[in-house]
């Protein structure tokens, strides 16, 4: 299939034509599999191997200059793609590829500075007004969760109040209540370091973040309460992967909105497995000051510390001090071999293999790693987003470890 080349109208419309018909011979090849399907799988195709290649190149790449060239020619543009998908969705609007190519659309956002984001736009009200009964859009509805502008808000709105899956409507409620705290946190982020907003509005525009910039974001967090509540009292019982069931997952957002973590605060306790599969409280620990690790394997900046971290470990042994971590990595098995290659001798809470795991949903851990320090009454003492440098962390765990009188 052919590469698309930014041009005229004229050019993509001669392109848009020629893929159709490839698509429609490649379907009547095929026999089976519908001319819909074979459209929209060969979009994908194209779409994964450019990016492929331009990612291949790019690490290969030696100089600034090269690198910059290779994302102005060699960079897939999600705003190339997006009327070619959109195209396949309004030809074969009643077949489930028209779900998926729309679905593609909403998922790879283009800048609000060029003129396809509005094709964002009509691929919600397309997938609101024609498809809200198809149990995919639940899966989308929790891929809007991180998302500011008012089209996506109101598509969670509608699929919760007109979708006629039970499936579409759990996920489209506990989708909306997610989104409307996690704007919250961005309003309160936004108005205490204004510079964050700026790639919020290369990504949005500008209009989109003052829009939101006049919510109250203490009304939002009620509202997110509200359909949290909600979720509890109409699909409590539906199974979540990380939270065992809807309701556990209300209840760690519910608890991390009332009872947030912060600095003078008591620190919420955390009761789960280790990744030997051990039971292990963080109450366990109190006497002693505790660094609270959140943390990955998969994360560069994580691995990077673990050299310190046994440094540190070797230097606190016999003192009232206690490293403890939250894994985030899924394999669990690995995790272990990993505490030997790496000689860590510290535990960790395994948080189900995810990032959004219970315990980092109910710290509000986005970040990883994030650091805190606990002082030996239970008290979160310092909390950081990435480690912080060395200066400044042992000078704070110096305070705390005077504090303990040992």
């Amino acid at each position: 299939m052919m590469n698309v080349i930014p041009g005229g109208n004229g050019l993509r419309a001669v392109l848009a034509l020629l893929t159709m018909l490839v698509v429609q011979a490649l379907a009547q090849e095929k026999g089976k599999v519908p001319a819909s399907e074979v459209a929209f799988k060969g979009l994908v195709r194209e779409y994964t191997t450019a990016l492929t290649d331009f990612q291949k190149a790019y690490l290969v790449a030696k100089t600034p200059a090269e690198k910059e060239k290779l994302v102005e020619e060699k960079a897939p543009r999600p705003a190339v793609f997006a009327s070619r998908f959109l195209e396949v969705a309004k030809r074969y609007p009643k077949s489930p590829a028209a779900v998926d190519a729309l679905m593609w659309v909403v998922t790879h956002p283009v800048s609000a500075s060029e003129p396809e984001a509005k094709l964002r736009t009509k691929a919600l009200a397309l997938l609101g007004s024609e498809h809200l009964k198809d149990d995919r859009v639940g899966g989308l509805c929790t891929q809007l969760v991180f998302t500011i502008d008012a089209d996506s808000e109101e598509f969670l709105r509608l699929a919760l109040a007109k979708s006629p899956s039970p499936g579409v409507q759990a996920r489209a409620c506990a989708s909306l209540a997610h989104n409307l705290k996690y704007r919250s946190r961005i309003i309160r982020q936004f108005k205490e370091a204004p510079e964050t907003a700026k790639s919020h509005e290369q990504t949005w525009g500008k209009a989109t973040v003052a829009a939101l910039l006049k919510h109250d974001p203490s009304k939002l967090e009620q509202e997110s309460i509200t359909h949290w509540e909600q979720v509890v009292k109409n699909h409590g019982n539906v199974k979540h992967p990380t939270h065992g069931t809807l309701a556990g997952l209300a209840a760690a957002h519910m608890a991390s909105i009332r009872r947030p973590v912060d600095v003078d605060q008591p620190a919420p306790e955390i009761d789960a497995e280790d990744i030997e599969g051990k039971a292990m409280k963080l109450s366990e620990f109190r006497g002693k000051v505790v660094l609270l690790y959140f943390w990955g394997h998969a994360f560069p900046p994580c691995r990077t510390m673990y050299g310190y971290q046994r440094e540190l470990a070797r230097k606190m042994e016999g003192k009232p001090f206690v490293i403890v971590g939250v894994n985030a990595d899924a394999d669990r098995a690995g995790l272990k071999k990993l505490h030997e290659t790496e000689k860590i001798t510290w535990r960790s809470w395994w948080d189900k293999g995810n990032v959004s795991g219970p315990i980092a949903t109910r710290w509000e851990v986005d970040l990883w790693p994030t650091v805190v320090l606990i002082d030996h009454k239970g008290t979160v003492r310092a909390l950081w987003t990435g480690w912080p440098d060395r200066k400044t962390f042992e000078e704070d765990l110096a305070k705390l470890m005077k504090e303990t009188g040992k």
